[in-house]
Order: structure tokens, then C-alpha cells, then sequence
């Protein structure tokens, strides 16, 4: 017997929240650091990536959206 999967809407939500802000922040990080690292190899500009973008998210972004839009997200 097979058991349905129960997406809870809140996690739906805070999952597209986080999408909102990790994609314009990875384009931006990839814009401004592109020239510099464009052409160092995948492991070394993805690991300059997430040392930029990881802290940024979790430590400034992700708290103000939440701050924001925490009661849409929980509201689910």
C-alpha cells in the first residue's frame, strides 16, 4: 500500500521565498565576481559562490523576508 506525501503549504512557501531570494542573489554575485573568476575552475568559483551568497542569505536576506513575509509563510 502506497501512502499519499503531504507537502505542507508552509514549506511549499518558504521554499519559493527562499528561491526569490537566492536566485536574483546568485545572478548578482555571479555578475560582479564573472570577471575576476570567470575563468578559474567550476570547484574554486563555486566555492567563492557560496562563501558569498550562503552568509549573505542567512545572516541579512532570509531574516529581513521572514520579518516581511514570515506570516504568509507560517499562514500556510
Amino acid at each position: 500500500m502506497t501512502t499519499p506525501i503531504l507537502i505542507n503549504k508552509s514549506a511549499l512557501r518558504r521554499a519559493a521565498l527562499l528561491w526569490a531570494a537566492v536566485f536574483p542573489l546568485i545572478t548578482l554575485v555571479l555578475a560582479l565576481t564573472g570577471p575576476v573568476i570567470g575563468n578559474w575552475p567550476l570547484i574554486a568559483r563555486t566555492l567563492v559562490l557560496t562563501l558569498i551568497v550562503v552568509p549573505l542569505l542567512n545572516f541579512l536576506i532570509m531574516p529581513h523576508l521572514m520579518a516581511r513575509f514570515g506570516h504568509w509563510v507560517e499562514a500556510g
